[in-house]
C-alpha cells in the first residue's frame, strides 16, 4: 500500500538588503549538514500557511507573513516521499534577529551565493529558477 506524500512546506525569505535566509540542518537529522530553505512538516489540523509560520517561529525566531505558492516539488526517498511546497515570505518587522533554535546555523545570503552551499537535490530545481531571475 502506498502512504501519501509527507507534506513539508519552506519558505523563501528575503530580507531588507535582497538576500536570502539559509538555514543548516542538525547533523542527527535526515540529510543532516545540508543547507536548505527553512520550514517543516505540515501537522494534521494545520494548513500550509500555518504550519510554515510555526515552523519559522520554531527554528530561528523569525516571525513572517506567508504570501504565495512559488514552486512545488516531489522528493523521492527509500523510507518516504515527500511534497515539498516552497513559499515567499516576508519578515513581518525588520530588523529581526535570528535566534537558530532547532538548526545548527544559518546565513543570508546574496542570490549568487547559493549555489555555493550543499543543498538536497528537492531544493536545486527551485535554486535554478531563483538564480536564473525568477522572483521568489
Amino acid at each position: 500500500m502506498t502512504r501519501p506524500p509527507l507534506a513539508v512546506v519552506a519558505a523563501i525569505i528575503r530580507n531588507s538588503k535582497d538576500q536570502l535566509l539559509i538555514t543548516k540542518r542538525p547533523a542527527h537529522v535526515h540529510l543532516g549538514g545540508m543547507w536548505e530553505f527553512p520550514g517543516g512538516k505540515v501537522d494534521e489540523g494545520e494548513n500550509d500557511q500555518q504550519a510554515l509560520v510555526r515552523e519559522i517561529r520554531e527554528e530561528t525566531g523569525l516571525d513572517v507573513r506567508v504570501g504565495k505558492l512559488f514552486w512545488q516539488e516531489i522528493a523521492e526517498f527509500p523510507e518516504k516521499t515527500v511534497r515539498l511546497n516552497f513559499y515567499t515570505c516576508n519578515l513581518s518587522r525588520e530588523p529581526q534577529t535570528v535566534i537558530p533554535d532547532e538548526i545548527d546555523d544559518y546565513r543570508w545570503v546574496e542570490l549568487h551565493e547559493l549555489k555555493g552551499f550543499n543543498f538536497p537535490e528537492a531544493d536545486k530545481a527551485l535554486i535554478e529558477r531563483l538564480v536564473n531571475g525568477k522572483r521568489g
